[in-house]
């Protein structure tokens, strides 16, 4: 049995949950989204375009538009107050949401290993790959992780979220501990995995206590700023994708897009959107 909710609406209860329950929890994009109000933005001189909008013109557009190179200053402007208001970074996280199915069949590939109904997502091996890289880069000081939550109904979904309990109800299993398998499967959140072509038992993580050991065991450099980190942090993500066999062209040329050098904040967001659109992979920095 398929989801019925998509992996869009998992990430957004637990990333809110996830800031509830932890002391702060800031996911960049999502700021930057909320303070500018818009996602995409172009200006265009097609009257075809203009009239089905609601404002047709004969010679010049309604609006003007702006340079692009303000909105950008006033970005980086934005990134850095907020930065500079905020505790000092202690640890970085990267999640990978996955939307589960149900299997309730005797006949299901891995039923042998449960012998009852179980949840299970599969591993796909460019992203693991990539994540695995990302791992052995920064060694301790970030927590690469699948989250997957233990239903596949969109309104137990939901009122795990009412409940806050969307991370109570979720599996999470550490990237690195995927090496070699296509598949996970569990029963219930918060028990053990078998990881599978070759079935190998995986341990269950403590989120909330592996993020605050990450904290206490981290070897970031505390002389550093907030933006000292973010810059550092998102340019070993940048160099690692560069070089992957599988998504480093395609990144290559999304960054080609984006000549931003005179604002290192913005163009390290705009970077990780850059990855979050690619990989699909949600940074979140803990303080």
């Amino acid at each position: 049995m398929k989801a019925n909710f998509e992996e869009k609406s998992y990430e957004s209860y637990f990333n809110s949950e996830l800031s509830s329950l932890s002391e702060v929890y800031f996911a960049p994009g999502q700021a930057t989204e909320g303070y500018f109000g818009f996602d995409v933005a172009a200006f265009s001189l097609n009257r075809r375009l203009w009239r089905r909008l609601g404002h047709p013109f004969w010679i010049w557009p309604p609006f003007s538009g702006t340079d692009l190179a303000s909105v950008t200053l006033e970005m980086e402007r934005f990134h850095g107050e907020v930065l500079d208001d905020l505790p000092q970074i202690r640890c970085n996280l990267l999640f990978q949401y996955k939307r589960p199915e149900r299997m309730e069949r005797s006949t299901s590939s891995e039923w042998k290993h449960w012998h009852v109904p179980y949840f299970r997502y599969d591993v796909d091996q460019n992203q693991q790959k990539l994540l695995e890289a990302i791992h052995h880069s920064f060694a301790a000081n970030v927590l690469v992780a699948y989250a997957a939550p233990a239903t596949v109904d969109v309104n137990r979904l939901v009122q795990c979220s009412i409940e806050r309990s969307i991370i109570n109800n979720s599996n999470f299993k550490k990237a690195a501990d995927l090496s070699g398998h296509r598949r996970n499967t569990y029963v219930h959140a918060g028990t053990h995995s078998v990881a599978c072509s070759e079935p190998k038992t995986i341990r269950n993580i403590d989120l909330l206590e592996t993020i605050e050991q990450l904290k206490q065991e981290t070897s970031l450099n505390s002389n550093l700023t907030n933006r000292q980190l973010i810059k550092e942090f998102v340019n070993g993500v940048r160099a690692v994708i560069e070089q992957d066999e599988y998504f480093g062209a395609s990144f290559r040329q999304l960054l080609e897009r984006e000549r931003a050098n005179d604002y290192p904040l913005y163009q390290a967001f705009s970077t990780m959107a850059n990855v979050r659109l690619l990989t699909g992979l949600q940074w979140i920095v803990g303080f």
